[in-house]
């Protein structure tokens, strides 16, 4: 029941981002994510062990989002939450249920799967990452670019 992809303001999609590498931690926690500057507004992009799993076919296990995470992100006004898989719930989550989805879209935190970070160091960056334009669309594909943040 959220704003079609097409109906976002373009702007939202230029932001400050902060890459935060989580080395071999099993999920991400709240505690990943206090005392690293995030601001409200910035994007909050999950650099895991998720980089060694293959692409072609699920995993068994993967590096997820906690719950409490989410509501953290919630909290501080976090704008974007980026995943290097293409999963944020947790591999025991049921299928039809999405704690993490409905934690932080109902809020107004966006979220980006599959990102390749694998080549990016733990930092402030400029996130651009406009979504291909699909009328009436829940998501769509992009292309997210980081670069350097000068603000």
């Amino acid at each position: 029941d959220g704003t079609p992809i097409d109906k976002l303001p373009i702007e939202i999609f230029v932001t400050r981002a902060h890459v935060i590498d989580l080395g071999d931690a099993e999920s991400c926690q709240a505690v990943h994510l206090e005392g690293s500057g995030i601001e409200s507004g910035d994007a909050v992009l999950l650099k895991t062990a998720n980089a060694k799993l293959p692409r072609d076919k699920m995993a068994e296990r993967w590096v997820y989002v906690s719950q409490e995470a989410a509501q953290w992100c919630v909290d501080n006004g976090v704008s974007m939450l980026g995943v290097d898989y293409i999963e944020v719930e947790s591999p025991g989550t049921p299928h039809g249920v999405y704690p993490v989805h409905q934690t932080v879209l109902p809020a107004g935190v966006l979220l980006l799967e599959n990102l390749d970070l694998r080549e990016v160091t733990a930092g402030v960056y400029q996130l651009v990452c406009p979504p291909l334009k699909i009328t009436g669309a829940e998501g769509a594909p992009c292309r997210a670019l980081l670069g350097p943040w000068d603000g």
